[in-house]
Parts: structure tokens; sequence; C-alpha cells
């Protein structure tokens, strides 16, 4: 119990204001929502940006890889989801659900738990960095899959 109010107290500022604008978001996405199709895009240019220096190691090509995957497995699991084009806009309304939320929240644990890790155990993080690469890969794809599939949906209907 310790440990976990040690590494509480010992996390940054700007880490608690990652996780309030994950559930702002989060939360907002539980209700049927309007959203601009650009703004699809915008998790997934986070997620990305966050693992900038992952696209620049070794583990590169593994984590390219499982966003590919991710974002085609996104893209067919998202098929189901029924939107409606307001082609004047540019928008779609899309259904609320708690999937994003729980995903958003999933990706946060998971770089908190590797961020404390890293600053704790250089050696076991880079023992397990990997995996660290592939789970964020996957959130990555899967919201990558997501926007890519609405803006299908909403070019087809739009033509």
């Amino acid at each position: 119990m310790n440990k976990f109010i040690h590494m509480i107290k010992g996390t940054p500022l700007y880490v608690w204001t990652i996780l309030c604008y994950l559930l702002f978001v989060g939360i907002k996405s539980i209700k049927t929502r309007v959203i601009y199709l650009p703004k699809l895009f915008i998790i997934p240019l986070i997620l990305l940006t966050i693992k900038y220096k992952t696209l620049l190691s070794d583990d590169a090509l593994v984590f390219c890889l499982v966003i590919m995957g991710g974002s085609i497995a996104s893209f067919f699991i998202n098929t189901g989801n029924t939107i409606k084009v307001i082609k004047k806009e540019w928008s779609i309304e899309v259904p609320g659900g708690y999937g994003t939320l729980i995903v958003l929240l999933s990706f946060f644990i998971v770089k908190y738990y590797f961020g404390y890790l890293k600053s704790t155990d250089p050696d076991l993080f880079l023992k397990y960095s990997i995996i660290e690469s592939v789970i964020s890969g996957l959130f990555s794809g899967y919201f990558i899959g997501r926007a890519l599939r609405y803006t299908y949906k909403y070019l087809k209907v739009a033509k």
C-alpha cells in the first residue's frame, strides 16, 4: 500500500491532466453525439505522438505491424455500428457506448504502469518494453480503424 501511495505522489501533474482529458473524452462518448469527421483522427494522432520514439526504435516494425493489425480488426469490429451521416456539416452522429471510455482508460493504465516501471526499474522496463509497444499499437490501431471505418461510411453515403 505504501508503494502505491508513493507511486501516486510521485506522478507529475501533466499525467493527471492527461487522465482528466481522457475521462472527459470517454464520458462524452457514452452519449450519442455528433462528431466532425476530422476530429475522429485526433485521438489516434495523440496516441501515435505519445509513442513517436517507438517509431524511431528497433521495435518500429513490430509497432507498425500491430497498428495495422489493430486498425484492420477495428475497421471490421465497427462495421455493425450504425451512424447517421450529416453531409452539410462533414459530420456523423455516433451512438453512445462505454467502449471508448474503457479503451482510453486501459491505454492510460498501461502507459502509467510502464512509465512508472521505466522510472523505477529501467532494466525491467527494457525487458518488457516490447509488450508495452504491442499494447500501445493495438490501442492506436483500434482508434485508427474506427476513424477509417466511420470515414468510409460517411464517404459511401455522401456520394
